[in-house]
């Protein structure tokens, strides 16, 4: 199979992955986790229960896409702006990224928010959400070397921890934010990268 016709394969399957994750997210924020079931999901997402085993294992497992979305877009933004340091490309990254619309813009912010205040009750949702944080974990400290080269690699790992982790907590705070406010998401990010980044160099 060729290159372009292998992405084309990934591509229509990363969007199907992404309308089931849609659909299990919906549901699990107006039902509950308990009362959704996968045969649920498959309906609402227009497939078989056949066709989403071949995606997901589990109905948890279906939030992985959903969870995932902005890490991506994200780390995108990173290969950009080569004229600053390393810590200004990743605080511009999580500005550009989390400003006060961005998950609004995706459609998903309600259901999302939603899902992630279950992770208290649910020690899937938690590994699902843990998992996903801990891929973009590893995915950004190779990139952080591509875009920096002269990091060191375990300076690397350090950076992107801080980052990954500064996300995390931002994005948390803003799910079990009662007051249901949108424009703290990145201004929280960026104050959590700047203590957890404290001391940090780029050699």
């Amino acid at each position: 199979m060729s290159s372009e016709r292998l992405n084309l394969t990934q591509r229509r399957r990363a969007a199907t992955e992404l309308e089931i994750a849609r659909a299990a997210a919906k549901l699990f924020a107006a039902h509950g986790l308990d009362q959704t079931t996968v045969e649920r999901i498959a309906q609402s997402a227009g497939i078989s229960l056949r066709t989403f085993y071949r995606y997901f294992p589990t109905k948890e497992e279906a939030l992985a896409p959903l969870l995932q979305v902005g890490a991506e877009s994200w780390q995108q933004s990173l290969r950009s702006g080569t004229a600053l340091s390393l810590y200004e490309r990743i605080d511009r990254s999580i500005a550009e990224v989390l400003d006060a619309g961005a998950l609004q813009r995706t459609g998903d912010a309600d259901a999302t928010r939603v899902l992630l205040r279950q992770r208290h009750g649910h020690q899937g949702v938690i590994d699902i959400w843990h998992r996903v944080n801990a891929r973009s974990e590893q995915v950004l400290g190779p990139l952080l070397r591509e875009v920096a080269p002269d990091l060191a690699p375990h300076r690397a790992l350090l950076w992107a921890a801080a980052a990954t982790c500064s996300i995390r907590l931002a994005i948390e705070s803003w799910a079990d934010d009662s007051a249901h406010s949108q424009a703290p998401v990145a201004t929280w990010a960026r104050e959590n990268f700047r203590l957890l980044s404290a001391g940090l160099s780029q050699e």
